[in-house]
């Protein structure tokens, strides 16, 4: 059988596991939408990191910095994935976390104005009756929102990893830019292809799905997830998560709390 053949496969088989999850997701984007507060990402214990959602009205100086670091890719998923140690990371989140807290009005603004954009884009393509100039002018209010937060992010980033070494960095790089994939925490670790990206996810999935019955795991996902597990970022990613990332969070909240 060849590769492009496996990967139809494992494709095929996966589909129906991905409609649920697409379902789900798509209800979660629609309440986050409509919601009337804002919504901060709080570090979460899941597999493959979905973050739990607390929507306010008001938010506290603590959820303000917390999201600050979520946002800024200093989360303590993150940190594992990049290698850190409890110990290790304990400076890299103090360091965010003073970046934050010098900035923290500004942050609570960013984050108040992104939302209220977001909040009326959405209501404006639901209402139906705008124009399309109406609608174009709400998208770049949330597309200049989004960098107005984004740049205030940068800086709460900058201290935290001026305190890493270069591979760390780059596990931190990669963490960040597939934050928003549906991949296992591990393989988060490298800047995959996009192609790479996609076969990662279905054997995922379709390994998932396989388990949950109790049946045998498709061989060829678990050819695809072994060829990806050789990846030495995804090693390093593996051990730490196992091995440190409760204490990383132990060491996050009693720094955001404290």
């Amino acid at each position: 059988m060849t590769t492009t053949d496996s990967r139809q496969k494992v494709y095929t088989r996966a589909r129906n596991h991905n409609r649920k999850g697409h379902v789900l997701l798509a209800a979660l984007a629609a309440c986050i939408a409509t919601a009337g507060g804002l919504v901060v990402f709080v570090s979460s214990a899941s597999k493959f990191e979905a973050p739990a959602s607390v929507i306010t009205n008001e938010l506290s100086d603590e959820a303000v910095v917390a999201s600050a670091l979520v946002d800024a890719g200093v989360s303590p998923e993150s940190l594992a994935v990049a290698g850190l140690t409890g110990q290790e990371a304990s400076p890299v989140i103090d360091a965010a976390i003073t970046a934050a807290e010098s900035r923290i009005i500004p942050i609570r603004t960013s984050l108040e104005n992104k939302a209220a954009a977001i909040r009326s884009y959405t209501e404006l393509r639901r209402g139906g009756d705008a124009t399309a100039q109406q609608l174009a002018a709400a998208k770049e209010a949330v597309n200049q929102a989004t960098q107005t937060h984004a740049s205030l992010v940068a800086l709460v980033r900058a201290p935290a990893v001026a305190l890493l070494d270069t591979d760390e960095v780059r596990r931190l790089d990669a963490h960040q830019a597939n934050h928003s994939r549906k991949l296992p925490l591990q393989y988060k670790a490298y800047k995959w292809s996009s192609s790479e990206v996609m076969d990662i996810m279905q054997a995922s999935q379709q390994k998932a799905a396989d388990e949950s019955r109790g049946d045998a795991v498709d061989p060829d996902a678990v050819s695809i997830l072994n060829q990806a597990d050789l990846n030495t970022d995804v090693a390093v990613a593996a051990n730490s998560l196992t091995l440190r990332l409760q204490a990383i969070r132990v060491a996050w909240d009693a720094a955001i709390n404290g």
